[in-house]
């Protein structure tokens, strides 16, 4: 079921009943139910030439061979080992999301705040999202800490086994976290820092963090119709208990 206006009001049920980090998950509940999980979006920062590094970012389509948007090719601004705030945020009802470094208040140098919009794929939910950190030289490492996560709009929230990724010469890593419930909007906060002692190019440096979509077959698909039927019978009450009144 695609994501709309019904799969709304159901997370907001479901948030009535579940604790925030309760939404997310690292251990897979899909598996088993043959459900298909792909990149929607992918919001990438890569160091990329030049003594200096440039600074490039961009948010790719996952099927897609070119980026949709990009915050510019910004050099001789980010520095070796100094650490820049980012904020990735994906509104599943628009498809609508922003990534940016600094703050709204104090935006960074280091990329300009990018704008896109990518639609669910028909038929398509909102399953989960990777985080991934990459390095590629001896002497290079990608640092991403202090993440914090948000969902459904709610407050942010720290969460075991998905608050940092590193890596150092040549190693990637990377995290997934899934939905246990609906969700019509999320986002993720952290800081990002890079380290090399020669020049990095090409994806040699980077961190990426997608959006993951994909279909939920029965039974997994049952947790809607189940949360359907609350939302109905609490309907069903609160008529009865204005019948009541009325009486």
């Amino acid at each position: 079921m695609k994501t709309s206006t019904v799969a709304a009001t159901l997370a907001t049920l479901a948030c009535s009943t579940l604790a925030a980090a309760d939404i997310i998950t690292l251990d897979n509940p899909y598996l088993g139910t043959n459900a298909s999980l792909t990149s929607l979006v992918e919001a990438r920062g890569r160091l990329d030439n030049g003594s200096g590094q440039s600074w490039k970012t961009a948010v790719w389509g996952g099927s897609t061979s070119q980026p949709i948007a990009t915050g510019g090719n910004k050099v001789n601004v980010w520095g070796n080992g100094v650490a820049e705030r980012f904020e990735f945020t994906y509104d599943a009802e628009t498809g609508n999301g922003s990534w940016r470094f600094g703050t709204a208040e104090s935006p960074s140098i280091v990329g300009a705040p990018i704008s896109f919009t990518m639609p669910l794929t028909l038929g398509s939910d909102l399953l989960g999202f990777r985080i991934m950190a990459k390095s590629s030289n001896t002497g290079a490492g990608t640092n991403v800490s202090n993440l914090r996560y948000s969902v459904n709009g709610g407050d942010y929230f720290a969460l075991g086994g998905l608050d940092s990724l590193a890596t150092m010469n040549n190693q990637m890593v990377d995290r997934m976290g899934y939905f246990t419930a609906p969700v019509s909007s999320f986002s993720i906060t952290g800081e990002t820092d890079f380290t090399w002692s020669t020049t990095q190019s090409g994806e040699r440096s980077k961190f990426s963090i997608y959006v993951m979509e994909g279909t939920i077959p029965a039974p997994a698909g049952a947790l809607l119709a189940g949360l359907s039927m609350i939302m109905i019978n609490r309907r069903r009450r609160g008529a009865a208990s204005t019948d009541i009144s009325n009486d």
